[in-house]
């Protein structure tokens, strides 16, 4: 993500709710259990997961040959299959997220697609647009992303596409340019982002929105922020501070609170039902880790790899295919 350009002012639609900002970096307590890693679909290729359902019995990635060919593959109960045929990075297909019912959702050429009942179904563009882009799924089927125009008057607009297929173009707050829809949530709200440019082309403000599933939008507090994941009415991503430093934040969507999480250089990446948050520590000068937070729990080591899904079940899976068990 861009950061907003220094000395312009952030956009803020909602009134000030309470922030609990913890001052210090607490030092992570014993690391979560290692469990076998997910297998790769063919011996010997490069596989990675990039996804897994809430409830832990799905993963979703990809298997790359050594002649450059990539396929989309499902992890059921642990075992791999494979979605689409070994193709090139300009014609391939690249999963993005995957829900309870193994519905898998990526995009394919500039175009958002479906795989349901083992069929892969190209989704709809809005009228007008050039492009589209799915990001991520619910148990509904309901998949959100965002739709392009191209060329000089290029725009982003985030959307959501409905269980049966039928799209619409999310509100923005005004004056914003392109916004972005990142996650949804079992119950259809969806949260994502909204950024304003100058006559240059350089970002000025950033809005970090949700839109209820009731409809209309609201805009987060955050400063320089971003939201990329709900569960049951929280939302977690992270804020930058006025010194440049990002820090995880939890929103709670239920009653306004935005509590930012005592580790610096850091991002939240997921949360799941109980309300555990998997984090994303990358220091200047060390090594970057996950960390696994539950409610009044200190922190948890979770792995070196970035951390592609956090399941109910407290199952932190990783894009190189490891499993950590954070009970």
């Amino acid at each position: 993500m861009r950061k907003v350009t220094a000395g312009f002012a952030v956009l803020t639609l909602v009134p000030a709710v309470l922030v609990s900002a913890l001052p210090a970096t607490a030092a992570p307590a014993a690391a979560c259990a290692e469990l076998p890693p997910l297998p790769p679909l063919v011996a010997g290729e490069e596989a990675g997961v990039v996804a897994a359902d809430p409830y832990g019995r799905y993963q979703v990635g990809y298997s790359n040959r050594q002649d450059g060919g990539s396929a989309v593959v499902l992890w059921r109960d642990g075992a791999p299959l494979k979605l689409t045929e070994y193709s090139s990075s300009e014609t391939g297909y690249y999963a993005h997220d995957v829900n309870a019912r193994a519905e898998v959702v990526g995009n394919h050429q500039e175009r958002a697609w479906r795989v349901r009942d083992g069929r892969l179904t190209t989704l709809a563009n809005p009228a007008g647009y050039e492009a589209s882009y799915a990001n991520a799924n619910n148990t509904a089927g309901q998949v959100v992303g965002f739709a392009a125009v191209f060329g000089e008057g290029h725009r982003d607009r985030a959307i959501a596409w409905s269980a049966n297929g039928t799209v619409r173009v999310l509100p923005q707050p005004a004056g914003f340019i392109n916004s972005f829809a990142t996650d949804i949530d079992g119950d259809g709200t969806i949260v994502g982002s909204a950024k304003k440019y100058n006559e240059e082309g350089d970002p000025v403000a950033v809005a970090t929105v949700v839109w209820p599933a009731t409809g209309g939008y609201k805009v987060l507090p955050a400063t320089d922020g971003e939201v990329v994941a709900i569960r049951n009415g929280v939302a977690v991503g992270s804020d930058t501070r006025a010194d440049g430093v990002p820090q995880p934040v939890r929103w709670d969507l239920r009653t306004g609170r935005k509590t930012v999480l005592p580790y610096e250089y850091s991002r939240a990446l997921d949360v799941n039902a109980r309300g555990d948050i998997t984090i994303r520590v990358s220091p200047p000068d060390g090594d970057s880790g996950t960390l696994f937070l539950a409610a009044g729990q200190p922190a948890r080591a979770a792995g070196n790899f970035l951390s592609r899904g956090l399941s109910d079940t407290r199952k932190v899976y990783h894009q190189d295919r490891t499993v950590q068990d954070c009970n």
